[in-house]
């Protein structure tokens, strides 16, 4: 079944029969052999860790996964199992296109209007594990009876798709999302809006524009990981941090070039920049020229 995953170098997507049906659970037994190199995918996954242990390495991050772990993988960023050589994982993993549940899976019949936002930042923060799933006991016997009997109904039916691997799909991220809920309201300080912590970097970035600091000064002091606040801030932004960075410090170079007298290396140094040909180079490709063709042509 794996081989309706097609692997394009870096990248893996679904084959055409996967694709029409939009959803593919599926037993992955990774070994020290087998495990699939670092990659990134078209398409949604939730990893279930129904036996074993392993290492997920996800960006430049590795965490540890175990018996009961479960955690949503988005089609941004790169990831990979790493097992050991006596260890033997077996997931079950559900793949799926984002327009899927949108389309198969909705809750309103469930529970009341429940949707996927609800579960979503879970989705968004999965680069930090303190955000993962983990169940035990009766739960997780209720979770790895749904994930197992939904890869039964699909592998019966496939390339037809099924109802029935839909409904234990359904029942099986109801479940999720209510265990993840609960998580929530154990904890509420430590899921801290996507919205707030933007306002955060906005504020702590306001405050170093224009000295010199790395996004790991930043990370460490809004207790974030870099790939957290990186993708939280391109998602609120629509451009990288650095990238927000470098404009804001060229516009504040376009104002002393245009209305003061001081020389372009003092400026430099005034807006953040520690390095003149970094400066001169950052400049010409935001402003379209040097900075003192800028001066002449302004003031």
């Amino acid at each position: 079944m794996r081989s309706e995953m097609i692997s394009l170098g870096p990248r893996i997507t679904f084959a055409e029969d996967a694709k029409r049906i939009g959803f593919f659970p599926n037993i992955v037994t990774p070994t020290s052999t087998t495990a699939v190199t670092s990659h990134v995918h078209d398409f949604f996954e939730l990893p279930f860790v129904i036996e074993g242990n392993a290492r997920h390495v996800i960006g430049e991050r590795v965490y540890d996964v175990q018996v009961g772990d479960m955690f949503f993988l988005n089609n941004i960023v790169p990831h990979h199992f790493v097992v050991g050589r006596g260890e033997a994982p077996v997931i079950v993993n559900f793949a799926f296109l984002p327009e899927f549940l949108d389309r198969a899976i909705t809750f309103d019949k469930l529970r009341g209007g429940v949707h996927f936002f609800l579960i979503e930042p879970f989705l968004r923060d999965c680069d930090n594990f303190g955000f993962r799933l983990n169940v035990s006991g009766n739960e997780f016997h209720r979770l790895r009876e749904c994930a197992l009997l939904s890869v039964d109904a699909f592998t019966g039916s496939y390339p037809e798709p099924s109802e029935i691997a839909r409904d234990f799909f359904r029942i099986f991220l109801r479940l999720t999302t209510e265990l993840y809920e609960a998580k929530f309201a154990r904890e509420p300080s430590r899921y801290t809006s996507r919205e707030a912590i933007f306002e955060a970097l906005l504020a702590e970035l306001d405050k170093r524009i224009s000295t010199t600091f790395t996004i790991t000064d930043l990370a460490q002091t809004l207790g974030y990981s870099i790939t957290h606040i990186s993708n939280v801030f391109r998602k609120c932004q629509g451009e990288s941090i650095i990238t927000y960075v470098n404009r804001r410090r060229v516009e504040s170079a376009m104002r002393l070039l245009t209305d003061t007298d001081m020389g372009i290396t003092p400026i430099a140094f005034e807006v953040g920049f520690n390095d003149l040909s970094h400066f001169n180079r950052v400049f010409k490709q935001i402003a379209g020229m040097p900075p003192r063709s800028f001066r002449r042509v302004h003031k």
